[in-house]
């Protein structure tokens, strides 16, 4: 069989295939998830031409058929969302607020989202507040509490898909410094941005897709756990100095710069105060195609973090 008519006769076969199944309201293939696996095809094709010769060539070609028919139809989603072509969406704006009743000693925050832009960047009298300006959805922001720890969560309202126009979805968090903080965020691709100096952060959890993360965490709890699960991303982490710092990554195709860490085991850092210092920071990183950075500063040196 000729490859050249095995990779048009997938590509069209998968591609018409989505598309129906995105035309019945059965299944969508939206561009912002599928966009971030071309590689994929450069991997396929080296594959087929590694093997030429062999029966595994036409699988190779065949996968990569696939990957191109998917990364059309999330394109072709794009155009065609509702059958209509760079629609104008309506930017929805939010104040959200949960109020600080009464002294609160530990707090937990759940957000829930698509793709976006999501920042902490400053505090608040209150227990929380959230300003929105997003064109995909409306947020919800409710509360519970449960053996004296105040529970909140965040979520984006409906099913979501990127939609066709200027899309925005941006989230900026303030928090209040008095708790022990527990954070989640749950989001697709992503620009995350956290300055969490002023903070006393227990555990901070990221499960996002391709993303640029930005993290500038902070000596107020003698012990935070930070665990970052991404796909194609660039990670970027500031740590104080003064802090013992251990590194625990499993990372696929990846460009580090740890400075100041020593390795102490295969992809396991830590800095040489780690040991002794009664300020610790654990980082675990789970991440595909991605560039991770991790810096030292003074505490007092805040300025320039991004």
């Amino acid at each position: 069989m000729n490859t050249g008519r095995l990779f048009w006769g997938m590509l069209f076969l998968t591609a018409g295939i989505l598309l129906l199944l995105d035309r019945l309201c059965i299944f969508s293939v939206t561009w912002d998830v599928v966009w971030q696996f071309w590689p994929l095809v450069l991997v396929f094709w080296g594959v087929a031409l590694v093997l030429a010769g062999t029966r595994a060539r036409w699988l190779a070609v065949a996968f990569a058929a696939i990957t191109v028919a998917v990364i059309v139809a999330g394109l072709l989603h794009l155009f065609w969302w509702d059958g209509t072509l760079w629609k104008t969406r309506t930017v929805i704006t939010q104040e959200l607020v949960e109020p600080m009743q009464s002294p609160v000693q530990r707090a937990r925050f759940r957000f829930d989202s698509g793709a976006g832009r999501f920042e902490i960047k400053d505090t608040t009298a209150e227990l929380l507040q959230a300003s929105v300006r997003s064109t995909i959805g409306r947020y919800h922001l409710s509360r519970t509490t449960r053996d004296s720890v105040e529970d909140l969560f965040m979520e984006l309202e409906g099913d979501s898909p990127v939609r066709i126009g200027r899309v925005k979805n941006s989230v900026e968090l303030r928090l209040n410094t008095a708790p022990l903080w527990e954070l989640n965020f749950d989001v697709g691709a992503t620009e995350l941005k956290m300055d969490l100096v002023p903070f006393r952060i227990q555990e901070l959890m990221v499960d996002c897709g391709a993303s640029s993360v930005n993290l500038t965490l902070g000596d107020r709890a003698d012990s935070t756990r930070i665990v970052i699960d991404a796909g194609a991303s660039s990670v970027r982490l500031r740590v104080p100095e003064h802090c013992g710092c251990r590194v625990e990554m499993d990372a696929g195709i990846t460009s580090k710069r740890l400075r100041e860490f020593r390795r102490v085991a295969e992809d396991v850092y830590e800095t040489e105060n780690y040991r002794e210092s009664s300020r610790r920071i654990l980082i675990i990183l789970d991440a595909g195609v991605s560039s991770i950075r991790i810096d030292r500063y003074r505490m007092e040196d805040t300025s320039d973090q991004w």
